[in-house]
Formats: structure tokens, C-alpha cells, sequence
């Protein structure tokens, strides 16, 4: 890796984009081609996936030679930070996002990156091809912004030699699951495997995080809304309400009918209605306090201590469901379903990441046909577009948090969830 990283440039590069990325990818992907530069176009996926695509590729390339992948790697995003993230899980491959020429330079000149991952809605198309030839151009160690473009001098060029060892055993290690430890001259791995971080951890930190957000007084103006959609198939209606300030978006699926409406209405179709009720909240005695108190101290979970304080939506379109939102865009909320009540076959825009606080659940994902028994501390995440159908075991409450603004389009009614249960269970 080293050899290639300070020679010449690649004989092969690996490229992908998402939908945001496609065209500048596309634009840059010719001029690789001009340039005599082998090409692989992965094409266009989700950030993350393409990313995965693309370092998985040059991380095979890493497995054949002890020198590492002879290729390198092109990724377009909309900044070029999503895709670097998940493209630097893979041991041997290291990405940096590179939105101008200087950047492009101290990246290979100080990190000896082997991806480069640019910003569509940051570089145009020829601050994109200069971008491009800069980051092929420059070799490891080679004179950059950062050094002012003068060589670097000796004790910083011993460094950057040793960073690649050091480097790679950080990556392989990590790969690993292992403990790293870099002191002074002595470089040791130490393989004992790193604990995870429980549910409850996670869930926790994030509260924290979410406890020091600012709280804005216009979150208490009723101008502000959220938005729901609900429909019940093709042919069947779709129900959103727009965010204050945002324009209505249009169906996501073909013979959906839209019908937008803020918050705190009802909406109703001819098969489906969902009621959101505003209620003045009532003045609670000394009693009521120090019982509302106890609630909280008694829950070990910060998320369940502040979801006991709050005032929860019913959402008829899920009998025996209700839920609040914490957090608007990408929309995150806490939910709370009934024993025994069923959620019908549906599918969302954006994935989900759950995570189980206190019941027991079955998720039927009818994409995959794959099913999952979810209890408490249990997480799942479920990919745009999968259909998935669940019953409730027990009262259930869990976290949910969509990878964009929610929304539900249901695929089938209660009663034919009911009967696809019934006859499931025979």
C-alpha cells in the first residue's frame, strides 16, 4: 500500500454514488475513463450501501496483496461525510470527504487516503474533475496546503512513514473487535473483545444528548405541525399533514390519493381515519405530583422516565396505539401498543431503527418472510419499503427512529392482518 501510495496513480478505480451524488459520479466517471483509468461503476444506492459496495471491493483487493488495495475507491454523496463514514468500517480502506483542491491534496499528502468522497451539493462539476486530478496527482508525503507546499521535514516524514503501520494495525484490530493500544514505540493489539454497550446505554446517552438540545418557544406555537400520513393501499388514500413551513409532498405510491391536514384535526377517508386530539392539560394536586415523581424515579432508563411524563397520542388507525414525537425531523418517537393489539401489513419511506423498552412483540417482515420475537432491550431495524406486519404480546412501549420523516402506508386492513394471524398460527 505504501509502494502505490507514493508512485503513481491507480490503475483501477472503484466508483459509486447515491441519488443525490448520481450525476456528478456519472460526470466524473467519463473523465476517469479519458484520463485511460480503469473504471467500476457500482452505480447508485443508499449512502451507506454504496459506500459498503465500494469499500468491500478494494477490502478484497486488501486480502490478495500484503501492500493492500492497488485500486482506489470514488464515492458521491450529497456533503461526501455519509458515505466516508461507512466506507472507513473496512480495514485497509481509508476515505475522506474532500469538498476543495486543498483538501483533496492534505488527504493523500498526510492521510495516504485511498478514497475519495465528494459533496454534490458542495463541488460543481469542474470543482469536481479539479478535486478528482488533485487527489490522483498527489502522492503520500508530497508537498500540500498543510505544509505550506514545501517538503516535509524529517521528523514529520519519520511520522507519516510510521502511520501506516500504525494505521493498518488500528484497522485490523477494529475489524477484529479488539482493544488498540499505540504507546511510544511499543505498538501492541490487545484481542480481548470490546463489550458492547447495552440498550439501555445507548438509549440513555442518547437522552442525554437530546436533554441538552435547545427547546425554542416556537415548538409551543400551534402554527408548528407534524406530519402523518396514513393510507391503505393502492387505490386506497394517503393521508399527510404538512410541517409548518413545508410544502405537501406528493404520493409515493401510484393511485394514492393525498390529502394534507395539520396536526391536532381529524383526518378521515372512507376506510381509514386518524384522530389527533388536543387536550388542556389538567392541574395536578400535591398527590398527583409526588406520584408523577415516584413514576419517574422508579424507571433505571432516562428515555422511560421522560416518557412517563408525557401525554400520549391515540392513532386510530392503529387500534390500541399511541405514541409521542420527540423529535420531528428525522422523526424519532416513543410508542405504546395494548396486548393483543395488531399492527396490519405496512411499509415506510425511510428505515427504522427500534429498540424494545419494556413488552414483547413479533415482527413479521413479509419482504424477507423473516420473523422476530422483540423483547425488552431488543432492537431491530427494518429497511425503506419492507412490509411488515406485528402482534402485541403484552403492553409494549418502545423507541422508534425513522432514517427521515415518518410515515405509514398500509398494505392490508385489520381484518385481513387478523385472519393472515389466525391462519398462521394453525
Amino acid at each position: 500500500m505504501a509502494d502505490e501510495a507514493a508512485s503513481e496513480k491507480p490503475r483501477r478505480v472503484v466508483a459509486g454514488a447515491d441519488a443525490f451524488g448520481s450525476e456528478l459520479k456519472d460526470t466524473l466517471v467519463q473523465y476517469l475513463k479519458e484520463k485511460d483509468i480503469e473504471v467500476v461503476d457500482l452505480g447508485v444506492d443508499k449512502y451507506y450501501s454504496v459506500a459498503v459496495k465500494v469499500a468491500s471491493e478494494l477490502a478484497k483487493e486488501k486480502k490478495l496483496s500484503s501492500e493492500g488495495p492497488l485500486s482506489r475507491g470514488l464515492l458521491v454523496c450529497g456533503t461526501g461525510v455519509g458515505v466516508s463514514i461507512f466506507a472507513n468500517k473496512f480495514a485497509g480502506v481509508y476515505a475522506a470527504p474532500c469538498n476543495s483542491v486543498d483538501e483533496a491534496m492534505n488527504a493523500r499528502s498526510i492521510n495516504n487516503t485511498n478514497v475519495l468522497t465528494i459533496g454534490a451539493k458542495i463541488a460543481s462539476t469542474e470543482e469536481g474533475k479539479k478535486i478528482l486530478d488533485a487527489w490522483l496527482e498527489t502522492s503520500f508525503k508530497a508537498p500540500c496546503p498543510a505544509s505550506d507546499g514545501c517538503p516535509w521535514n524529517n521528523e514529520i516524514e519519520q511520522f507519516l512513514d510510521a502511520s501506516i503501520q500504525e494505521m493498518e494495525m488500528i484497522s485490523q484490530a477494529a475489524l477484529e473487535n479488539a482493544d488498540v493500544g499505540v504507546t511510544g514505540d511499543e505498538k501492541s493489539i490487545s484481542t480481548s473483545p470490546a463489550t458492547p454497550p447495552t440498550s439501555v446505554v445507548l438509549l440513555n446517552s442518547l437522552l442525554e444528548t437530546m436533554s441538552h438540545a435547545p427547546s425554542p418557544s416556537i415548538y409551543d406555537s400551534p402554527s408548528l405541525h407534524s406530519e402523518a400520513r396514513a393510507g391503505v393501499g393502492l387505490g386506497l388514500t394517503e393521508i399527510r399533514a404538512p410541517t409548518s413551513g413545508m410544502e405537501p409532498r406528493a404520493g409515493v405510491r401510484e393511485g394514492l390519493a393525498s390529502i394534507h391536514a395539520p396536526i391536532n384535526s381529524q383526518l378521515s377517508t372512507e376506510l381509514s381515519t386518524v384522530e389527533f386530539d388536543e387536550q388542556a392539560p389538567e392541574e395536578k394536586g400535591p398527590k398527583e405530583a409526588t406520584n408523577e415523581l415516584d413514576e419517574k424515579t422508579k424507571h433505571g432508563c432516562a428515555i422511560c422516565a421522560l416518557a412517563s411524563q408525557r401525554e400520549f397520542e391515540d392513532v386510530s388507525i392503529m387500534p390500541g396505539g399511541s405514541w409521542k414525537i420527540v423529535r420531528e425531523d428525522p422523526t424519532s418517537a416513543v410508542v405504546r401498543f395494548k396486548a393483543g393489539s395488531i399492527e396490519p401489513a405496512h411499509h415506510h419511506t425511510f428505515g427504522h431503527d427500534l429498540i424494545v423498552m419494556s413488552g414483547n412483540k413479533t415482527v413479521w417482515n413479509l419482504t424477507t418472510k423473516e420473523k422476530f420475537d422483540l423483547k425488552t432491550g431488543d432492537f431491530l431495524y427494518t429497511p425503506a419499503g419492507d412490509l411488515h406486519r406485528v402482534a402485541y404480546h403484552e403492553d409494549t412501549e418502545f423507541f422508534l427512529r425513522w432514517d427521515g420523516h415518518w410515515d405509514i402506508i398500509l398494505d392490508e386492513d385489520i381484518e385481513t392482518a387478523r385472519a393472515a394471524l389466525s391462519a398462521s398460527s394453525h
